[in-house]
């Protein structure tokens, strides 16, 4: 198995993704697009999409923009396993036609969403509190499952054709991740309902990080059941 990573800043990375791709003993790859010239010739069977603090659509600030799009819309018609985490489902919605755009409030820290489709994923709970640090949502995109929302967020993640998963929230982050984060996006804490301060969303990690990386184990085992015999 093969496997790329995206990463569009140095300090998002993939966290608690690496732990559960070692177990199935991968090659990985890492395309550190807002440095490296990047390669769609490049062979692999799962694209993970990470988080960034950049708008998608900021393509005249960030030109490799244009050229991770194709990337990742070669992916889906490809049929790969396309996972994208906040920006990266934020690319991924747009790849597949959906709209992007401001969110009513940004979203920073630990705060629940609840399960609102069934159908599929009956694995996951009904609610679950995760982490999250976004300013921006999207509309869900044709053929696509919405599976949990927020207070403030009313799309949160989708799935489609059992391959294709976006989530708004990150259930992958470590301790140290939250603390890049903060080092290098402090301006974006600001005093809101729905925007935790840096030492609340370090000290709950203990209370709600074993579930998300147990959300995330779970979603990873599904899809690679779903797709690899």
């Amino acid at each position: 198995m093969d496997i790329l990573i995206i990463q569009h800043v140095a300090f998002e990375k993939p966290g608690h993704f690496i732990n559960i791709f070692n177990s199935y003993n991968p090659n990985i790859h890492y395309l550190n697009i807002y440095e490296d010239s990047p390669d769609r010739g490049q062979n692999y069977d799962v694209l993970l999409i990470m988080g960034g603090p950049m708008n998608i659509y900021e393509e005249n600030v960030y030109p490799w923009l244009k050229e991770e799009k194709k990337i990742i819309s070669e992916a889906i018609t490809e049929g790969k396993i396309v996972i994208g985490v906040c920006l990266g489902a934020q690319l991924i919605a747009d790849s597949l036609g959906a709209k992007i755009y401001k969110n009513k409030s940004p979203e920073i820290g630990w705060f629940p969403v609840k399960k609102t489709n069934d159908r599929i994923l009956n694995f996951l709970p009904d609610f679950a509190t995760v982490f999250h640090w976004h300013g921006e949502t999207f509309n869900i995109p044709e053929k696509c499952i919405a599976f949990y929302s927020s207070d403030v967020t009313e799309n949160q993640a989708f799935i489609y054709d059992r391959r294709v998963l976006g989530l708004q929230f990150h259930l992958e982050m470590q301790k140290e991740d939250i603390n890049a984060l903060i080092e290098n996006c402090r301006d974006e804490i600001k005093d809101s309902v729905y925007v935790m301060q840096e030492q609340e969303m370090l000290d709950y990690f203990n209370s709600y990080s074993y579930n998300n990386k147990r959300m995330l184990e779970n979603l990873i085992l599904w899809l690679f059941e779903e797709n690899f015999e």
